[in-house]
């Protein structure tokens, strides 16, 4: 790639034979070695730019989202042993709520649609809706209601409990937690039962 062996690039001459020299001796380096670096390196250089440029033909910068637009999310369907051609591709329309970088982005139901269903499971868990509930104010003095405020908190009608090193943990409603389950274990690999474990505790 840079157009000189290493060992001419090191001491100027081409190596013939393997002999023992002293490397600290002066003499072996002769002269206009600098300048044979200075010309490998002006190739690497060289190289490299063509690389980049070659593997970047056919990409394509990827498109810039902003908070409040409009975006649908891609869907993949599990293998059930049928026919997944006439499937949706996409689900949504969901709406960017926050911009977390890296072409990363957290969306969420819009102010006149509702496509996750949380919210709605949520109110058929009636343990999840006292919670939720007191915490929103809904209902007061509750004997729980110090307890739940400190360990749990209410974003977007999703109950999520608080976590002090990663961030809140969703609390998934009792009409979802198959569909969890089945997400940590299908959905990524069929992982051994300690990893699905792993998955789940770190999430929810």
């Amino acid at each position: 790639m840079c157009g000189y062996s290493f060992f001419r690039n090191i001491l100027g001459n081409k190596l013939l034979h393997f002999i023992n020299f002293d490397t600290s001796d002066s003499n072996l380096i002769t002269e206009g070695v600098m300048e044979k670096r200075e010309q490998a390196w002006r190739k690497m250089k060289e190289d490299h730019k063509k690389f980049v440029e070659k593997f970047n033909e056919g990409r394509k910068s990827p498109h810039k989202y902003q908070v409040g637009d409009l975006v649908l999310a891609k869907t993949e369907h599990p293998a059930s042993g049928e026919s997944r051609k006439l499937l949706p591709r996409f689900r949504g329309p969901y709406q960017v709520k926050r911009v977390l970088g890296a072409d990363r982005y957290e969306i969420g139901d819009t102010e006149s649609t509702q496509v996750t269903q949380i919210p709605y499971l949520a109110r058929q868990d009636h343990e999840l809706v006292k919670v939720i509930d007191v915490l929103s104010g809904v209902i007061e003095q509750h004997p729980l209601e110090k307890h739940w405020k400190r360990e749990y908190m209410v974003s977007d009608g999703r109950l999520y409990k608080k976590d002090a090193v990663r961030r809140p943990k969703f609390v998934v409603p009792k009409g979802v937690r198959y569909q969890v389950i089945r997400g940590a274990h299908d959905d990524v690999g069929h992982p051994k039962l300690e990893r699905c474990l792993e998955i789940l505790k770190k999430n929810f």
